[in-house]
């Protein structure tokens, strides 16, 4: 989120992946690097999924681990579904701010499939700089 300074009070942002196409895919895992520097217990990253592109389901979450670390998670709802869309979201609440949470190397593989998210298959809401 914040690569000048520190994230916004009561934020919200999220960056969110063009709808996918797993019809033809199985055994999917969505693997990143995070870097979540957050005050723990109380602002989060969230990744999380839709496949009506409205309402989204939390697959994941990280709080305050200030520290580079690869992230594994699978996508086993996603096999089959012809249209899915994985967002990465940062809330927090009115107290304490920090760097926020960083993510890389984003990756979607499984048996049938691989997706590199590329930088023009992806949207950013609410994103400064």
């Amino acid at each position: 989120d914040s690569p000048a300074g520190n994230y916004a009070a009561n934020a919200n942002v999220s960056l969110t992946l063009l709808p996918q196409d797993f019809s033809g895919a199985a055994d999917l895992r969505l693997q990143f690097q995070s870097y979540c520097d957050t005050e723990f217990g109380f602002d989060y990253g969230h990744v999380e999924v839709s496949t009506d592109g409205s309402a989204w389901t939390e697959l994941w979450r990280c709080e305050g681990n200030a520290s580079w670390q690869p992230v594994d998670i699978a996508l086993t709802a996603l096999a089959g579904q012809a249209t899915a869309r994985l967002r990465f979201r940062l809330s927090s609440d009115g107290g304490v701010q920090r760097s926020g949470w960083n993510v890389d190397d984003i990756r979607i593989v499984g048996t049938g499939a691989t997706c590199d998210a590329q930088a023009e298959a992806i949207f950013a809401d609410n994103f400064e700089d």
